[in-house]
């Protein structure tokens, strides 16, 4: 749940920054497509000097440590899966930490590409379908946990029932 609010929270905070004109405020090209340029020296900073500057590689920060955490928990989910899963269904947990790789592609191209309209709208775009899987995902877990859950107690009940006949 606490990835999703993230999530969200960066696609908001990506909006913003496109809105209030911080898009190209930390360089554009290349050579600033991972760190940025600070405006004010001209040199790549980890840390800008500028407010504008510093939102737009804060914005990338987070993109990194949501990425991170996305595919963590892709693979975790995977490893929880067990052998008996579908493989449409193991596609569908590899599939965020995918996506995750496709917003980095774009993202950097978005740079380098001087922000062209398209690779900002694709990476909006892949932004809303990351998180719609990720919440996808999350009802199926829980629902999974729910008939897990239902399943062990019935079993136990069963059990139980068997057992207290047998010993009668």
């Amino acid at each position: 749940m606490i990835i999703l609010a993230v999530l969200y929270a960066q696609i908001v905070f990506g909006a913003f920054i496109r809105h209030s004109g911080a898009s190209a405020a930390a360089g554009q090209g290349m050579r600033n497509a991972l760190l940025g340029s600070d405006p004010n020296t001209g040199q790549i900073a980890v840390w800008p000097s500028n407010g504008w500057a510093l939102l737009n590689v804060l914005h990338r920060y987070v993109g990194v440590v949501l990425g991170v955490a996305v595919v963590a928990l892709s693979v975790k989910l995977n490893t929880g899966l067990g052998r008996q899963s579908s493989p449409h269904r193991v596609m569908l947990f590899w599939l965020p930490a995918a996506l995750v790789m496709l917003q980095i592609v774009i993202g950097v191209g978005m740079l380098a590409m001087f922000l062209h309209t398209a690779m900002r709208t694709a990476h909006l775009a892949f932004a809303a379908l990351l998180l719609a899987v990720l919440f996808h995902l999350r009802l199926l877990v829980r629902h999974s946990a729910g008939a897990t859950a239902a399943v062990s107690a019935g079993e136990a009940q069963r059990f139980a029932t068997s057992h207290a006949a047998a010993s009668s």
